[in-house]
C-alpha cells in the first residue's frame, strides 16, 4: 500500500478504536505495531490521532490490500477483549466502503475474528 493509503488506514483504525469512547492500551499498541510495520512512526500516529481531519481514508485498489485493511480493522475492534457495537458498526461500514459485498461482510468479519482468536491463543502458549 502506498503511504497515503497507510495513513488513511491508521486514521480508520484509530476511529474504530475510539468508537466506544476510549483508546485502550491494547488498541493503541496494536495500532502502533501496524503503523510501525508499515513505516509510520508513533509520532505520526499521535499526530493523526490529534488531527483526524488531515488524512483521508480510501480503500485500497487491490483485493489483497483490501483484505489486509479489513483484517487490521477487525483486529483493532476486538483487541481490547470487547467488541463494542459502535466499533463493530464502523467496521462494517468501512468494510462496505472497501467494496466487499454486503452479504459477505458478516462472513468475512466472523472469519477474521476466528483467525484473531487463534493468533491470540497461540501467543498465550508461546
Amino acid at each position: 500500500m502506498n503511504r497515503d493509503l497507510v495513513l488513511g488506514n491508521i486514521k480508520a483504525l484509530i476511529g474504530i478504536a475510539m468508537a466506544d469512547g476510549r483508546l485502550d492500551d491494547n488498541e493503541r499498541n496494536l495500532i502502533l505495531q501496524i503503523a510501525d510495520k508499515s513505516g509510520i512512526s508513533a509520532e505520526e500516529v499521535q499526530y493523526i490521532n490529534e488531527n483526524m481531519d488531515i488524512v483521508d481514508w480510501k480503500p485500497a485498489d487491490n483485493r489483497d490490500d483490501k483484505i489486509q485493511q479489513l483484517r487490521e480493522m477487525v483486529w483493532v475492534m476486538c483487541s481490547d477483549g470487547e467488541i463494542d457495537e459502535n466499533e463493530e458498526a464502523l467496521c462494517r461500514v468501512l468494510a462496505l466502503g472497501l467494496g466487499f459485498d454486503p452479504e459477505a461482510v458478516d462472513v468475512l468479519i466472523a472469519e477474521l475474528l476466528v483467525n484473531f482468536k487463534v493468533w491470540i491463543d497461540q501467543q498465550a502458549l508461546s
